[in-house]
């Protein structure tokens, strides 16, 4: 998974989260699927939380490779078409 969709589904979830503390009891139960409100609630959190540990791996192990001059390349443009294939 790259960085765009993992920050697009964090979106959707954060989205989610909002919409679910403005929803009565009943309603978080049936769309969710679950017992109680505050399941679906940690539920999504956890979601999010995991989500989040990815994309900071992702950042983390691209932050190694961010100077061009690392690897030999005359510029920075010749460096991200050849890390990102643009």
């Amino acid at each position: 998974m790259d960085t765009y969709t993992i920050n697009k589904e964090l979106d959707q979830l954060y989205k989610e989260l909002d919409e679910l503390t403005t929803m009565s009891c009943k309603q978080a139960c049936k769309k969710y699927n679950f017992d109680y409100k505050s399941e679906a609630t940690t539920a999504i959190q956890g979601e999010i939380e995991i989500l989040e540990n990815e994309l900071h791996q992702i950042i983390d192990e691209e932050d190694e490779y961010d100077t061009f001059d690392a690897h030999g390349f005359a510029n920075e443009t010749d460096y991200v078409r050849w890390r990102y294939g643009a």
